[in-house]
């Protein structure tokens, strides 16, 4: 006995999702073959109230270049100390208490040692 094996086709469905990434989009303006024949222009107009928190005043600041002109009488020259640091130095005797060194005379007792021969 001979056994032969006979392919025979399997259909499978496999579903598979591929990202790609794009690099450039482009945008094409094509054109409809058929013609428009009805143009619609509708404006819409809508009032929207918004509430309003609080209203800051900003003061508008001008600024003005006038000259002025003061008249001199008198031109007054006046000679002015500034002051400066002084070093001052200053003599002071301070007296520092000093030990009293006192002399006493000691006897030290002395041991006698006599031999006898």
């Amino acid at each position: 006995e001979k056994r032969v094996e006979v392919p025979f086709a399997v259909e499978k469905l496999v579903e598979k999702r591929v990202e790609v990434p794009v690099e450039r989009i482009v945008e094409k303006r094509i054109e409809v073959p058929f013609p428009v024949e009805k143009i619609v222009e509708k404006i819409v107009e809508k009032r929207v109230e918004v509430p309003v928190e609080k209203i800051v005043h900003v003061p508008v600041e001008k600024v003005v270049e006038k000259r002025v002109e003061v008249p001199v009488e008198r031109i007054v020259e006046k000679q002015v100390q500034i002051p400066m640091p002084v070093e001052t130095i200053v003599e002071k005797r301070i007296e520092v208490p000093v030990e009293t060194i006192v002399e006493k005379r000691v006897e030290v007792p002395v041991e006698r040692i006599v031999e006898k021969r």
